[in-house]
């Protein structure tokens, strides 16, 4: 017959209690079908209560650990694991599960001795709790820790701790670029990032610009920025920016060109010029591609063939193209309405300067010329 090993003194309650649990009133041992017959001789009852005390009242179980812990970089945590009635000194270990599914768990500790080199890592071992404490916590600490206690090769007890590391905002690569698109079609804009906690994303443009319809305001909060049909005033540079409360936040830009047909913008629809005198006739062109800029008058495309007109153009933004149209010693013939025409891909547009003469009492009549004097 086996001999029952000893029991603390401060354990015969909660003994009772788990062979009640495992047993029942009959004595029926965990695993076994069979209730105890009326009349069961006494010895066969001490043989229960042996296997009573040894497997149950002297069955090791983990009865704490941590709560999950949340950490800054640089900080210090403390995992502890605490086991009871260990009375064969099985040893416990601390694992750590890598997040990979790829990657094999590493054994850190085994009790109080720890095996994985590290001078970040310590373990002690006292009063049956096993603490494992990580200093100057780094990203790569992030994981769940497994307390474990092999029993024997077919029974392991074990219970597990996540270790959050608090990360700042990192965007992830699959957030929108910078892109064209043709005015009037959709448009979302995309931003995705990553961190602990999680991050809250807003949109916003450069210079603080409303936003494009139907969006209010000048900030938008979510990570898609959807908008319906694109104006050519909806280009530019837009920015995400991702924000967890964990460093200063991470912004990224993305720019959108809007394609479009030329549209135009006469500063002076009437332009006056006496006679003899220069004049530039300007057209801004609002387009992309860039356009082609061309000049007529009473049905005839100007070109820079004599010493009267000179065409030019100059570029003020990658969408607003200036035109110039020179008129050097303006005369009788130069005046009459001019058209600047702009083409590209996407269509053309035109628009009207007129070119007149001042009227003659714009002009003052010089005082010597004031008082004629016949004698």
């Amino acid at each position: 017959m086996s001999s029952v090993r000893t029991l603390k003194i401060d354990q015969p309650i909660r003994c009772m209690a788990l062979l009640y649990r495992h047993c029942g009133t009959g004595f029926r041992p965990k695993g076994t079908k069979t209730r105890r017959p009326p009349g069961l001789r006494l010895n066969v009852i001490a043989e229960y209560i042996i296997w009573g005390v040894n497997n149950v009242c002297h069955a090791q179980e983990i009865v704490y650990i941590n709560k999950d812990i949340i950490r800054g970089r640089g900080e210090m945590a403390q995992l502890s694991c605490c086991i009871i009635d260990n009375y064969d000194d099985i040893p416990v270990s601390w694992v750590k599960l890598n997040n990979s599914k790829m990657a094999e768990p590493l054994i850190l500790s085994v009790s109080g001795t720890l095996i994985f080199s590290s001078s970040r890592f310590s373990v002690r071992a006292t009063d049956g709790c096993y603490n494992l404490t990580i200093s100057d916590i780094q990203e790569i600490d992030d994981a769940a820790y497994q307390c474990t206690i092999n029993i024997n090769l077919h029974t392991k007890l074990f219970a597990q701790v996540m270790l959050k590391v608090k990360r700042s905002p990192f965007i992830l690569s699959n957030s929108t670029k910078s892109f064209f698109v043709t005015e009037g079609e959709p448009v979302s804009l995309e931003c995705y990032a990553e961190g602990y906690p999680n991050p809250k994303i807003f949109w916003k443009r450069v210079n603080a610009e409303i936003l494009p319809a139907p969006h209010v305001g000048s900030a938008y909060k979510g990570n898609i920025l959807q908008i319906s049909r694109v104006n050519r005033k909806d280009r530019g540079t837009y920015s995400c920016i991702a924000d967890n409360g964990v460093g200063r936040g991470v912004r990224y830009s993305v720019t959108m060109q809007v394609k479009c047909a030329p549209s135009i913008i006469i500063p002076r629809p009437k332009v006056e010029q006496a006679l003899r005198q220069n004049i530039n006739l300007e057209c801004h062109v609002d387009a992309f591609p860039t356009p082609a800029i061309v000049w007529f008058k009473i049905g005839q495309q100007l070109y820079n063939y004599n010493d009267h007109y000179s065409i030019s153009e100059r570029v003020i933004t990658d969408e607003i193209t200036e035109g110039i149209l020179s008129i050097a010693s303006t005369t009788y013939s130069h005046y009459g309405d001019y058209i600047c025409k702009a083409i590209n891909g996407l269509g053309s547009a035109e628009a009207i300067i007129r070119l007149v003469q001042p009227s003659i009492s714009q002009y003052p009549i010089p005082a010597d010329l004031r008082t004629i004097s016949f004698e």
